[in-house]
């Protein structure tokens, strides 16, 4: 009953927004319903995952508007999942996001449905399951840098090189883990450095959104126009490295090619 009170408050909470709007909230499980899903938890323990189904199976059947079916669905998606049988985790997982019935725990479902996805090589089904789980209100940012972390990845496999830096960013700057903030930033630096082309440079070193990291695309692009031999382009770029980011160790390195490249001109 308690977790019937507070799964009601929070989905009347949420009913103003539109990612709740078709749900409707869930019933308070039968006593003999709970039952089933403390055994089946038990069975888990003890590693009797086959048992376990069946129980969480008869919870969905008897009572699929409970406010415990969603455990149950999640629970055997989790053993599926386990066994390397992602497409009926996905499915089992999918029962939650597509439910009428409001569940609390419906972001949680959709994350594991993409890495479900993910394990079949689904990616770009994968992919906008996830932009689906990013445009909920009132997203945890706990559940939203999980998604993040899942989109990049996706991205990576499908080649969108350019966004998927653009989540480092992010990740960088808004994980609640300092360990793994400076983790991204390490990353996205030497994601930078080698991983994109001239063009996507280009576009990081011109997007005023991105801080310092454009200072180091300008340094990248700055280099390799230097090492073409092309010394006024490398100047230009070179001298909004210092421009961007003075007293740091680029712009003193950027400084030290700009003066290789004066004195070119000197002799």
């Amino acid at each position: 009953m308690i977790k019937y009170i507070s799964i009601l408050c929070l989905f009347l909470s949420l009913t103003s927004c539109t990612t709740f709007q078709r749900k409707v909230p869930p019933v308070a499980a039968k006593p003999s319903i709970k039952e089933e899903l403390a055994r089946a938890r038990q069975f888990i323990k003890r590693g009797k995952n086959k048992i376990a189904l069946k129980a969480l199976h008869k919870i969905t059947q008897q009572q699929p508007n409970s406010d415990i079916a969603d455990d149950a669905y999640i629970l055997a998606g989790d053993i599926y999942y386990q066994r390397k049988a992602y497409e009926l985790a996905y499915t089992s997982y999918m029962n939650v996001v597509n439910s009428n019935i409001f569940s609390p725990l419906e972001v949680k479902a959709l994350t594991s449905a993409v890495k479900s996805l993910f394990q079949l090589g689904r990616f770009d089904e994968a992919l906008a399951l996830t932009e689906q789980g990013l445009r909920y209100r009132n997203l945890p940012l706990e559940e939203k840098i999980d998604l993040k972390k899942q989109k990049f990845a996706l991205l990576i496999q499908l080649g969108d090189r350019l966004e998927a830096f653009e989540i480092l960013i992010y990740l960088s700057k808004n994980d609640p883990n300092k360990n793994n903030v400076e983790s991204y930033h390490l990353k996205a630096l030497d994601y930078l450095e080698s991983n994109l082309s001239r063009e996507e440079l280009k576009h990081i070193a011109r997007n005023r959104n991105l801080g310092e990291m454009r200072a180091y695309a300008y340094f990248r692009l700055g280099k390799q126009f230097f090492e073409l031999r092309e010394f006024s382009d490398a100047k230009e770029h070179l001298e909004e490295v210092i421009n961007l980011l003075p007293n740091s160790e680029i712009s003193e390195t950027a400084i030290h090619l700009i003066s290789h490249i004066d004195a070119r001109r000197k002799v």
